[in-house]
């Protein structure tokens, strides 16, 4: 049987959240035997956090951080298939996500809507929202539902 996305290609961004795990899940279920999974983590270079004067805080630097992420996600969901690749940025998420969907020529992203609103959004910016607005291939969003 077919699946209703013809996607060869499905791209999930991945942040470590339970959310971001689910929609991993639902990429699987989208696929079939020919189908490509392309996870990418973005990590948000330390110069980029906004610290108080004088707050002294040991985040380890970029290089390693990308590592642990890597290493995380090949450990966790390697075995889950065998076509499988993952790629690790440094940078702005809404804009490495859409900059590597191009890249691949993925055919659909896969991701959570982290559903903030309100100061929460204007304030920390809806990646969601951006890789909609720019990505070159369908975006599915998936919401949590609520309880």
């Amino acid at each position: 049987m077919g699946s209703y996305f013809a996607s060869k290609r499905i791209l999930v961004p991945f942040d470590f959240s339970d959310q971001a795990t689910s929609a991993f899940g639902e990429a699987l279920k989208i696929a079939d035997d020919t189908t490509e999974l392309f996870m990418i983590n973005v990590v948000v270079p330390i110069r980029d956090f906004a610290l108080e004067p004088g707050m002294v805080v040991d985040l380890g630097n970029d290089d390693v951080r990308m590592k642990q992420s890597l290493d995380k996600m090949t450990e966790t969901f390697a075995s889950r298939s065998p076509n499988i690749h993952f790629e690790v940025r440094l940078g702005s998420p809404g804009h490495e996500i859409t900059d590597y969907a191009k890249e691949i020529a993925a055919d659909l992203i896969v991701m959570p809507s982290h559903g903030r609103s309100g100061l929460s959004r204007v304030l920390i910016g809806s990646v969601a929202e951006r890789v909609i607005r720019h990505a070159e291939c369908p975006v599915l969003i998936l919401r949590q539902k609520s309880q």
